[in-house]
């Protein structure tokens, strides 16, 4: 066992305790770590004595912090990071970065699993869960796929990075530690390590050759993709019994890649081949879906209703594109299982979304982590909403990145808004000021879209959502100017949320009255 999980798993449970506000826990594991590190400090010719230091330095610097009187250790979105560790009774931690080195590169302790979902397919079909063989090469990653699990998007996310030459990158998100691993995973705003164990699902004779993990077709012994697959799967809650996501999701959550999706029907062929050239370059990752359509439709076209395929070429001269698809049946003759599949231009309107992931490049960028407790008002209100406003600064108009993510808990996954208004004050009512961008509800789990701030105009983001749950979301904000700032906005009318409360207990209709009057009478308030 490394010698090192044992005081990290303490430092990482003293930052867990903190953001919980338990101060005098959380220095009883720090010291834990310091005893531990103190002692491996004293071994100079230890064969893990750089990263012994690298924890040293972090575990004394964080130690001073709990001990400083009046201030935190942790400022708010950092506390709140760490309290969206626990999920699914899990705690997936956020990745430490202590100098040189990573908590991604120390081996986890005593990894556990609960009891891991599989889908019901039928009395015959047997699965048991054991170790396997392990190939840690990139032998074969390209010719990944998957058979029986409908997660096809994030196994073409997978195909879709290796084609974009991210192999190492991939390969880099799995660290082996005898028999466990560790996966690095994008979710709950913040890169999280997860912790596994070997086991896979097998199924068992007579059907042994089908499989529900991701394999290779030229190399029957790679095993880390499905370690990563098992991560994404265990995260989202759903494990094997898994009902299906979007590649540019998906893709975001191995990357951090700005993901976006768009109907094919408001894309035009021009701005593909716009989207085609930026792929070339390795600015963007392409990949299609076929939503939901006929079986005589999908037959015609040789593809898969609520289907995603990876998008390998592009012919701009024959106006076709070839696309490659991660299921595979052996010896079928059906067109729809082919690995390959080419398609002309004039037939992508056939299908329903194009997913983008789009490479950061901006030079500056701020987080907020937000808590959303249920709202008593209509979704029209705005004023008990998270809101954070901003300024561009420039004398030059200036694109501004937005991606909001609903954070993974065990709730249920709400529909949500995200809104932005030029406005300079907080926002009641929608009505109020002009929206720019945003303002349509999303049943995805991340929002991310771009607009252009104009010279010195303030703007004004607004998450709301549906449903009686509490949500938490993280806010990101990317630009190309340093002088930013992301800051609660002030309200025009400093009385109006007292006003408010005191129309708490009228019910909808009188509560809308109560808002329009006072918005359109400020001498009132």
């Amino acid at each position: 066992m490394d010698c090192l999980a044992q005081p990290l798993l303490a430092l990482q449970k003293s930052h867990f305790l903190a953001s919980a506000n338990r101060i005098e826990d959380a220095k009883i594991q720090c010291k834990l770590t310091i005893l531990t590190v103190t002692t491996l400090l004293r071994d100079k010719d230890h064969n893990q004595i750089d990263q012994i230091k690298e924890l040293a330095r972090y575990t004394a610097d964080y130690y001073e912090k709990l001990y400083k009187e009046k201030q935190p250790p942790l400022l708010v979105s950092e506390r709140m990071l760490w309290l969206a560790s626990k999920v699914h009774g899990y705690k997936w931690f956020p990745v430490l970065t202590m100098g040189n080195i990573t908590s991604m590169d120390i081996a986890p302790l005593d990894v556990t699993e609960t009891e891991l979902k599989t889908p019901d397919m039928g009395k015959d079909f047997q699965v048991e869960f054991k170790d396997t063989f392990l190939d840690w090469s990139t032998r074969g990653v390209g010719d990944l796929y998957q058979d029986l699990l409908p997660n096809c998007s994030f196994v073409l996310s997978l195909l879709l990075l290796v084609d974009m030459g991210m192999e190492s990158h991939l390969r880099s998100l799995v660290r082996n530690y005898d028999q466990q691993v560790k996966v690095s995973l994008r979710f709950n705003g913040a890169i999280r390590e997860v912790a596994l164990t070997l086991v896979l699902p097998h199924i068992l004779p007579p059907y042994q050759h089908r499989c529900l993990y991701v394999r290779s077709t030229t190399n029957a012994e790679l095993r880390w993709p499905a370690y990563i697959e098992k991560a994404f799967l265990i995260c989202l809650g759903q494990h094997y019994a898994f009902n299906g996501s979007n590649m540019a999701q998906d893709t975001y959550m191995l990357t951090g890649w700005y993901p976006e999706v768009r109907k094919i029907s408001e894309a035009s062929k021009n701005e593909f081949i716009e989207l085609w050239k930026l792929k070339e370059k390795g600015e963007v990752t392409l990949g299609i879906g076929t939503g939901r359509m006929s079986d005589t439709l999908a037959s015609q076209l040789g593809v898969i209703s609520t289907h995603d395929y990876v998008i390998i070429e592009f012919n701009e001269e024959t106006s076709t594109m070839t696309l490659k698809n991660p299921w595979i049946q052996q010896n079928s003759s059906d067109k729809a299982a082919y690995r390959m599949l080419e398609v002309g231009i004039s037939l992508a309107g056939q299908f329903t979304y194009l997913y983008v992931n789009w490479k950061p490049k901006y030079k500056y960028s701020q987080s907020i982590t937000m808590f959303l407790s249920p709202s008593k008002w209509s979704t029209s209100y705005l004023g008990d909403r998270p809101q954070y406003s901003f300024t561009n600064t420039t004398q030059e108009a200036q694109k501004v990145a937005i991606l909001v993510e609903q954070f993974i808990d065990d709730s249920p996954q709400l529909p949500f808004c995200v809104s932005v208004f030029e406005a300079c004050h907080k926002i009641y009512s929608e009505s109020q000021y002009p929206l720019v961008a945003g303002g349509e509800f999303t049943n995805s789990r991340i929002e991310f879209f771009t607009f252009t701030a104009q010279p010195g105009s303030t703007y004004c983001v607004v998450v709301r959502g549906q449903g009686m749950f509490p949500l938490t979301f993280s806010l990101h904000v990317s630009q190309d100017f340093a002088d930013f700032r992301l800051t609660k906005p002030i309200p025009m009318y400093p009385h109006i949320e007292k006003k408010l409360l005191e129309a708490g207990s009228l019910d909808l209709m009188e509560a809308t009255g109560v808002l329009s009057h006072l918005l359109t009478i400020p001498s009132t308030i």
